[in-house]
């Protein structure tokens, strides 16, 4: 880790005294015609802003009620833009102080703030009027629009033309005030004084290193403290600033606008970091970006490497900081300095202010021992009134501090380390845990994007859960896998109970896990198993799956299992019992009471102690549901795929929904596998009619499956059969369909399509070897020959590819639902030109394999929710 340049500050107007309007209006008069402000829509020099900000003041002091009181604040409820920005100078050239407004907060939220703030005035962009009529409470309400105008004929600047408000604030009065979190459940209002704001933005371009040449992008709400250091750190140092509400234009487009504005500065937490490198492509660099700050969270090393992999040669620079001290330390990791697997350093601390690290008994601990950090500065923030000021206080010397209820150390280089809140720790089964640890350690395993631990407490004591967001270009892990890895990390009592996968981790207005609005594990209270094979079933589920009190009506997949783990049950199932099953049995069988009882009849007549094998008849269809008043769902498999895999899609339609799946033949039985589409769907298509004679149909192809269900749906819709849908997951198309079907315009442009790896190059990776090559070749070729096993199931899959490759789908003209990964968005050409009927295409932010998982099979589900109510 690098430290901070030690040189003076970037010289700019911020390191002047007075208030933030005085330096405002140096800022504009020195840099006149620069950029000050951009937006995708809009553009503004200084000049432009001082002139439209000045008679924004004006048109603000000519609406405050009579009866408003001196300090009444304003407030501002409008998206990121340009817009936001001038009305935020406008405010600030009144005196007054301004409270911008999050227009994602909840109507009560904001409720809740202008009670506390009591503004005289709220100026509100005009698609958000009915927002501020809900909240109903705001003596006069303004639009922005309006408000922001060029000046006219009617605006009158002040008489001495210096922009100074009529009573110019001093250095301690409000300039603004944020709202954060409060552990009431309602806000706290912190207030932002003059000279705290001017003493901020010189911090900024301190250790930013700020430069007139600089282009600072703001993707954070300024109703967020970080997202106000940005805007007035860039501005009050004279400094262009390019604003996009990701929020509201979404993720995808923000790499377009990083390089169209030529960004170079980017502060942002670091779950919007992740999101901007998941969104950007291989290859795909940001080349004007030098540095990217983060703040309000937890920094890991991994992000700082899938930065670096995405965005090339920039500096990653951690800060820690609160919305009551402002900016506090910094860690500048540049682009060649190591950084290891775990949280990042929050850094040395910023020369204005001061962190003390203090024991319980008050005192000052030396380095490497751990205790509560307490801040100390000339310029803090303070409370709102009505708000409880009781970390604040005073030191001997005059200067304010603040305890901040954090844990750390210090290092033997004076390197700050931060170690969590002192209110997070919890003792499970008597053991003390901190909660961030378990998250650093999720957050380090393969398939992970980002994660949230907290603790549950129930009647027999407090336990764990963790949240999991998937990584959207790796293969999402299962419960399964994640907490076999975690059992080789973690001490037990540290390994959460329970693991949920969300798309994504909610978040609140600041960018931070909501954790209030996580949602609950849902695992009914288990019924113990009764009998010998239920506990022994029961046993096997606990041990494979890392699990305790695993119930009989409970089943494997609910309980996280994948098909790695059923794999190994199944392995142990024949080495201790000697019973021999297969991944079918425990697919239509997936309770631990079901799966009992067939260990138990496949024992029933073994006298000799040798292995016995369920008998399960129809190995290329598995039931994995056979009730319900619903039409059937009739599944195919992919290449190399048992219909286990469509188990979650099962679990997730419910207790009335007949499923059923065709796996390819010779999967887990001894025959000739077949050798082209038209072959797979004659064998599938005798066992579908002998479930369903007479249609309407509902077909679900994964991966070559989907090829598969449209060839399926072609023969019956031949034999006079209704088919009511055709739902495609993730099918992959050959790269030469792909490109036949590229717009001509789109090639032109230089545009070439790239469609996902083939689902053995996703498993096994490419082949890189002529050697491999052939290897993988001659294994297809020797499929029928070889005996159940792993090198079956790889021979099945390359020839399942190969088959996919060889094959000409074509049109069909019935309902289609496309459901296809966003590495393999190009296939929707393809699939625009064949589909020629009622389509829904969708894309999904997981890989190929992911997408018959939680957390993405609920939205197939969902759609497939919506047809055939029942059965005919």
């Amino acid at each position: 880790m690098s430290a901070p340049a030690s040189g003076p500050p970037v010289a700019g107007p911020a390191r002047r005294a007075g208030a933030v309007a005085s330096v405002f209006e140096a800022v504009v008069a020195q840099r006149g015609g620069a950029t000050a402000v951009s937006g995708p829509d809009s553009c503004l020099s200084f000049e432009e802003l001082g002139a439209r900000a000045r008679a924004a003041a004006g048109r603000i002091a000519a609406l405050v009620p009579p009866e408003a009181a001196p300090g009444a604040p304003v407030a501002v409820l409008a998206t990121p833009a340009p817009e936001l920005v001038v009305a935020v100078f406008g405010v600030v050239l009144t005196g007054r102080p301004l409270v911008v407004l999050d227009p994602q907060l909840p109507t009560g939220r904001l409720q809740q703030i202008q009670e506390m703030a009591g503004a005289a005035i709220a100026v509100v962009e005009g698609r958000l009027a009915a927002r501020a009529e809900e909240v109903g409470t705001f003596p006069v309400v303004t639009d922005l629009d309006a408000l922001v105008a060029p000046p006219g004929p009617e605006d009158v600047a002040p008489a001495d033309g210096s922009g100074e408000p009529p009573a110019a604030p001093g250095p301690d009065s409000p300039a603004t005030i944020v709202f954060t979190s409060g552990s009431t459940g309602r806000p706290k209002g912190v207030v932002h004084g003059q000279a705290f704001v001017v003493a901020e933005a010189a911090i900024t371009a301190r250790y930013m290193d700020l430069t007139a040449e600089d282009r600072v992008g703001l993707v954070l709400p300024p109703s967020f403290a970080l997202g106000e250091h940005a805007l007035f750190g860039a501005l009050l140092n004279g400094v262009g600033l390019h604003v996009y509400d990701p929020r509201d234009r979404g993720m995808r487009g923000l790499p377009a606008f990083l390089r169209e504005q030529g960004v170079t500065v980017l502060t942002m937490t670091p779950s919007l970091l992740r999101a901007l490198t998941g969104v950007l492509s291989p290859g795909q660099r940001l080349d004007d970006l030098r540095l990217v700050a983060t703040a309000g969270e937890a920094l890991q090393g991994r992000d700082v490497r899938a930065a670096r992999d995405r965005l090339g040669e920039v500096t990653i620079m951690n800060h820690l900081g609160s919305s009551e001290t402002g900016q506090l330390s910094f860690a500048p990791l540049l682009p060649a300095d190591p950084v290891g697997d775990g949280p990042v350093p929050a850094g040395y601390v910023a020369e204005e202010k001061e962190i003390q690290v203090l024991g319980e008994d008050g005192r000052a601990v030396p380095p490497g021992e751990v205790g509560t950090l307490h801040v100390l500065g000339t310029h803090l923030a303070s409370y709102l009134t009505g708000s409880a000021d009781g970390p604040f206080g005073r030191a001997e010397d005059g200067r304010a501090t603040f305890r901040t209820g954090d844990r750390g150390r210090y290092d033997e280089h004076g390197v700050l380390h931060q170690l969590g809140r002192t209110d997070d720790a919890v003792k499970v089964n008597g053991y003390l845990v901190e909660p961030s640890e378990v998250e650093t350690a999720l957050r380090g395993l393969t398939g992970v994007a980002d994660a949230a631990v907290v603790a549950v407490r129930h009647d027999t004591g407090t336990g764990l859960v963790g949240y999991v967001a998937p990584s959207s270009d790796q293969r999402t892990p299962s419960p399964a896998q994640l907490r076999r890895e975690l059992v080789a990390l973690l001490p037990s009592w540290m390994v959460p109970a329970e693991l949920v996968l969300l798309d994504e981790l909610p978040r609140n207005e600041r960018g931070k896990v909501d954790r209030g609005a996580l949602p609950p594990p849902v695992r009914p209270e288990p019924e113990p198993p009764q009998g010998h094979w239920e506990q022994v079933v029961a046993g096997l589920f606990e041990s494979v799956l890392h699990r305790s009190g695993v119930g009989r009506d409970e089943t494997f997949t609910s309980l996280g299992g994948d098909s790695l783990s059923v794999e190994e049950m199944l392995t142990r199932l024949g080495e201790e019992h000697g019973v021999v099953l297969t991944s079918g049995d425990v697919a239509e069988n997936a309770t631990v009471r079901q799966l009992a009882a067939v260990v138990a009849r496949s024992r029933a007549g073994d006298a000799g102690g040798a292995r016995v094998r369920s008998g399960r008849r129809r190995a290329s269809v598995v039931a994995l549901r056979q009730s319900g008043s619903r039409l059937p769902v009739l599944c195919f498999a992919g290449a190399g795929a048992g219909g286990q895999a469509f188990l979650p899609l099962a679990e997730v339609l419910g207790d009335d929904q007949p499923v059923y799946a065709f796996q390819p033949h010779g999967f887990e039985e001894w025959g000739l596998p077949d050798y082209s589409i038209g072959m797979a769907a004659r064998r599938h298509l005798r066992r579908l009619r002998a479930i369903q004679p007479h249609g309407p149909y509902r077909l679900v192809g994964h991966s070559m499956g989907g090829l598969v269900a449209l060839q399926v749906a072609r023969r019956l819709a031949a034999a006079g059969e209704r088919v009511d849908s055709v739902t495609l997951v993730d099918t992959v198309l050959p790269q030469r369909l792909v490109e036949r079907a590229w717009p001509a315009e789109a090639t032109a442009a230089g545009e070439r399509p790239t469609v996902a790896p083939l689902p053995g190059d996703d498993k096994y990776g490419p082949p890189t070897t002529r050697r491999e090559l052939w290897r993988r070749r001659v294994l297809a070729l020797a499929t029928a020959v070889l005996p159940p096993g792993g090198a079956r199931m790889e021979g099945m899959l390359e020839l399942g590819v190969r088959v996919s490759l060889l094959h000409h789908p074509q049109p069909w003209d019935g309902r289609v639902d496309v459901y296809v990964s966003h590495l393999n968005e190009a296939s929707l050409v393809v699939w625009e030109q064949l589909l020629v009927g009622d389509v829904r295409m969708t894309t999904l932010p997981g890989e190929h394999n992911s997408l018959l998982r939680t957390p993405y099979v609920e939205q197939i589900a969902r759609g497939l929710a919506t047809d055939g109510d029942t059965a005919p």
